[in-house]
């Protein structure tokens, strides 16, 4: 997702204070996440996002939903 397709997409959103759960990478980001010296390339970088653009991002919602359950599980207590 280029920047300019996030921000348009932030500002359809009503109510400016509302919160919410935002989370990008960008190249530089992921470059060190790698142990040995190689860097990713520009082309590795573009397979990626174009690769990720068709993710339905499920596994972040569940991981959102299994954090929240166990909120809710303590504030039970």
């Amino acid at each position: 997702m280029k920047v300019r397709e996030l921000i348009r997409i932030l500002q359809t959103y009503t109510n400016p204070e509302e919160q919410i759960i935002a989370q990008w990478y960008t190249k530089e980001d992921v470059d060190n996440w790698f142990e040995d010296e190689n860097t990713v390339t520009t082309k590795q970088w573009e397979e990626v996002v174009e690769r990720y653009s068709y993710n339905s991002c499920q596994q972040f919602g569940d991981d959102i939903s299994e954090q929240l359950q166990e909120i809710m599980e303590e504030d039970d207590e």
